[in-house]
C-alpha cells in the first residue's frame, strides 16, 4: 500500500509556497503523486511560475483550502487574511489525516503575527493538531 502525505504551504504571503514548489520539483513523478497539497491553488501556481518550475505541480492533487482573493495575496506582507489561510490549510490537512485520506501532515512555515492579526488563538501547529484530534497538547509533537 502506498501512503499519501498532506502538505500545506503555511502563510501564503511568506516563503512557504516557494518551499513547497521547490520541494515538489525535487521529487520523481511517482513520489510526487503521493503528495496532496492543501492550500490555495492560485498561490501555488503563481509561486511555480515565478520560480520557473510550473512542472513541479504536475501530478499533484491540490485540495482547495485557505483560499485568498488576488488582492489578499501579497508576498512579503503580514496580513490577517494570510494568517487565516495558513490555519485553514493546516486544519484541512489534519482533517484529511483524521479521515484516513493521508498518513501524515507536513505544514509549511506560518507567521504567528499574521495569525494573531486574524484573531485566531494559536500556539503553533502542535497545539492546533492536538485540538483537532481531541488530544492534550503534550500528546503531539513536531
Amino acid at each position: 500500500m502506498t501512503h499519501r502525505v498532506a502538505l500545506t504551504p503555511g502563510d501564503p504571503n511568506g516563503i512557504g509556497p516557494e518551499i513547497v514548489v521547490k520541494a515538489l520539483a525535487q521529487l520523481e513523478p511517482v513520489a510526487r503523486a503521493r503528495i496532496v497539497v492543501h492550500g490555495p491553488g492560485q498561490v501555488l501556481r503563481r509561486a511555480a511560475r515565478s520560480l520557473g518550475l510550473p512542472e513541479a505541480l504536475d501530478g499533484i492533487a491540490i485540495v482547495p483550502a485557505g483560499d485568498l482573493d488576488d488582492a489578499a495575496h501579497r508576498p512579503g506582507v503580514v496580513a490577517a487574511e494570510a494568517g487565516r489561510s495558513a490555519v485553514a490549510c493546516a486544519r484541512s490537512a489534519i482533517e484529511a489525516c483524521r479521515a484516513g485520506q493521508v498518513r501524515a501532515v507536513v505544514a509549511g512555515p506560518h507567521l504567528e503575527t499574521a495569525i494573531a492579526r486574524a484573531g485566531i488563538a494559536f500556539s503553533g501547529y502542535p497545539g492546533l493538531g492536538a485540538r483537532a484530534g481531541g488530544l492534550a497538547p503534550g500528546e503531539v509533537f513536531l
